[in-house]
């Protein structure tokens, strides 16, 4: 069975689900609240570690790799893009208007320990798998003790 650590974040945002139900509709894991009482995109993650490194999985529907990017920064890991809203119909109007759209960014700090030269990252079905494996550990090595 998997672990899963609290997270102070994770209970503020359960909270205020419960206190305003009417704002969160949709996908609320994914609208968090902005400026002016706007919510803006954020997009959902799992970050998984095992034995044999660290594996994001971010949701990002509709989006291409061209729209996505990823750089490393210190121990951390900056996931940006954007996702472009579509084109508005000509006639008609909204009934329900659920999908965000616009920039985001996602700061990710890394465990130690880990290879980041050797990050892999790929975008499949509206998912972003970024594999981060274990740095090989080179045990240790003698010092010599000088006169």
């Amino acid at each position: 069975m998997a672990k899963y650590n609290w997270s102070p974040w994770i209970a503020a945002v359960t909270k205020a689900r419960q206190e305003r139900p009417a704002e969160t509709v949709g996908h609320p894991g994914c609208r968090l609240p902005g400026r002016g009482g706007q919510y803006a995109w954020h997009p959902c993650l799992d970050m998984y570690e095992s034995a044999s490194g660290v594996t994001l999985s971010v949701e990002l529907p509709g989006l291409s790799r061209e729209d996505i990017s990823l750089e490393i920064e210190g121990r951390g890991l900056l996931i940006s893009g954007e996702r472009r809203p579509e084109k508005d119909p000509e006639e008609g109007v909204f009934h329900m208007l659920e999908r965000s759209h616009g920039r985001f960014v996602r700061h990710v700090d890394l465990p130690e320990g880990l290879d980041l030269s050797a990050i892999r990252a790929v975008l499949r079905d509206g998912v972003l798998t970024v594999s981060v494996p274990r740095a090989p550990s080179g045990g240790g090595r003698r010092i010599q003790v000088e006169d």
